[in-house]
């Protein structure tokens, strides 16, 4: 059987066709990015080099020194064509992203835009319209989700104090879009005090008709799918209620508390960066700056925090049968008569191809189901997002 996977990890982009080990897509737009970053430092190297004085240049003439190594470029989303022949992803950085075609057979990247402040993930395409559907992520904390075309125009259909994520389009009715959907709680003062249970909405883009498909307050309801049969797939977890910023009790006491060892912290680093100036010698030795290492030990998966150590280090870790998610994290198949299969446990994320195979992922492995029997594809670490076409 013939299918082609594409899947991000750490913020890469990854594809593998059939038996063929997964190669890395390399973003020519990254490297574009990345080559005038190292252009402008060039450029402003006479001002962030003068050694003859005790304060840096950067700190005389105003210009901040960019750390290129460490500057994020991350491929947020991905997604196959309606033909599997090429991708559409989006790339962000700090200030600017875009989104990108990738043509597999002659191994071409396009871009079709760029604009600055762009930011999406979780995109889903309409072959139909030609449009795409992405979320908007906001400072306050919320997301929306929005509509763009391949030109870069875009705009939010959806709105609220909400997080709304995951969009996909009704396989029978491609005029109408399913997401997963979240209140934002806030308290008396405006402050967010927590993040509601996660319900699956449809929204119909023909007469903006909304209708709640899925919900109960004991459970998250995440990444809708449907397929050809107007089956809809979702995966299934407990939900965790999770605080926000509340002026408790406790956390007023736990403030007070720790407010003189934050300021000795402040002060003890401001002279580390003194010293660092003057005598080009730390007086802080212990810790350092993050390593790769150490970023990988959490990792955020639809809200919540895994602790990548916590997890293997128990007794019960088994290399071969690992999963980054627990097994309540379930992927779950309803049929139009509301009767629920549970096709897989510790699903991260899946795709259904068009001919009914579905492919997902626990975050550590990816597998394929077919006629009721799953069979183990390859074995990767810290998958995030996984598309699939066949």
């Amino acid at each position: 059987m013939s299918y082609k996977i594409t899947y991000l990890k750490n913020g890469k982009l990854w594809y593998k066709h059939r038996d063929s080990n997964p190669v890395e897509i390399q973003s020519t737009f990254a490297t574009e990015i990345r080559n005038r970053m190292i252009r402008l430092q060039q450029k402003n190297n006479w001002k962030t080099e003068v050694n003859d004085t005790p304060f840096k240049g950067s700190m005389l003439w105003g210009v901040k020194q960019i750390n290129i190594d460490r500057t994020p470029l991350n491929i947020t989303s991905v997604i196959f064509n309606q033909y599997g022949d090429s991708l559409y992803y989006i790339l962000e950085s700090n200030t600017i992203g875009g989104l990108l075609y990738y043509d597999i057979a002659s191994q071409t990247e396009k871009r079709l835009f760029h604009k600055e402040n762009f930011n999406a993930y979780d995109i889903a395409y309409n072959p139909y319209r030609n449009i795409l559907v992405g979320v908007r992520r906001y400072g306050n904390g919320s997301s929306n989700i929005m509509r763009f075309d391949l030109s870069g125009a875009y705009r939010d259909i959806t709105d609220g104090d909400s997080v709304d994520e995951a969009p996909c389009w009704r396989k029978t009715n491609w005029s109408e879009m399913l997401y997963q959907s979240a209140g934002i709680a806030t308290d008396k003062n405006g402050y967010t005090a927590g993040l509601g249970h996660c319900s699956i909405l449809s929204l119909d883009l023909n007469t903006s008709e909304q209708r709640v498909i899925l919900e109960n307050d004991k459970y998250d309801y995440l990444q809708p799918k449907t397929d050809a049969a107007d089956n809809i797939y979702f995966i299934k977890r407990p939900y965790e209620y999770k605080r926000g910023n509340e002026g408790s009790l406790g956390k007023m006491l736990f403030d007070f508390v720790m407010f003189p060892f934050r300021i000795i912290s402040s002060i003890l680093f401001f002279l580390n960066d003194f010293s660092l100036f003057f005598s080009k010698k730390p007086i802080i030795s212990a810790g350092g700056p993050k390593t790769e290492e150490q970023d990988q030990r959490f990792h955020l998966i639809r809200g919540r925090m895994i602790d990548v150590k916590k997890l293997s280090g128990k007794k019960s870790f088994n290399e071969d049968t690992a999963a980054l998610v627990p097994k309540n994290w379930q992927l779950i198949r309803q049929t139009p008569a509301g009767e629920e299969t549970v096709i897989a446990n510790s699903a991260v994320s899946y795709d259904i191809c068009d001919d009914g195979t579905i492919i997902y992922t626990n975050g550590l492995a990816a597998f394929m189901i077919k006629d009721n029997k799953e069979t183990l594809l390859f074995r990767d670490k810290f998958i995030e997002h996984i598309s699939a076409s066949v």
